[in-house]
């Protein structure tokens, strides 16, 4: 299992929907933000209930520690066809300014995939999880594009873990 915090509120907590963006919508997932109660926001206790509302046991820990060294080796081919993706979509390509932006990006979710399978997540990286969330929400990215993003990275690990090393 891979649990993945996304996180779209603003600095007081309150909750927002995406808007905008390419012609998006925050609501496109037929999931809404907007019936949050005030103050949501992903903290430790929250990111507990999710992984127990996703059954993410300590030996999902295990197993993403275990495959870490493994799946590594991946990771490069993993953010290159991440990001090939994204710039081949005419409205996700019209959310980034340019190749500098695209190769600061491709080290953030590096550095992400990294965080994943060394099984550390403790309020740094909810805290990281929640600026990226933010961010989403202010260039109008909506929910089902971060959704739709990490089932294609969900589905490029599974392949990597069941290939094994490079």
């Amino acid at each position: 299992a891979l649990v993945v915090s996304v996180v779209f509120d603003d600095e007081d907590g309150g909750a927002h929907r995406s808007h905008g963006g390419a012609g998006l919508t925050g609501t496109e997932s037929g999931v809404s933000c907007r019936n949050w109660p005030r103050g949501y926001n992903m903290d430790l206790t929250r990111f507990e209930e999710m992984k127990r509302y996703v059954g993410f046991t300590g030996e999902d820990l295990r197993l993403l520690r275990e495959h870490a060294a493994s799946v590594r080796p991946h990771f490069p081919a993993v953010v290159d066809d991440f990001y090939a993706r994204i710039l081949a979509s005419p409205p996700l390509r019209a959310l980034i300014a340019d190749e500098a932006q695209v190769a600061r990006l491709k080290q953030t979710l590096a550095r992400w995939l990294e965080e994943v399978f060394s099984g550390e997540f403790g309020a740094e990286h909810l805290a990281l999880r929640r600026r990226i969330g933010r961010m989403h929400v202010r260039i109008g990215l909506a929910p089902s594009f971060v959704i739709a993003a990490m089932d294609v990275i969900r589905r490029q690990l599974a392949t990597a873990v069941a290939s094994g090393p490079i």
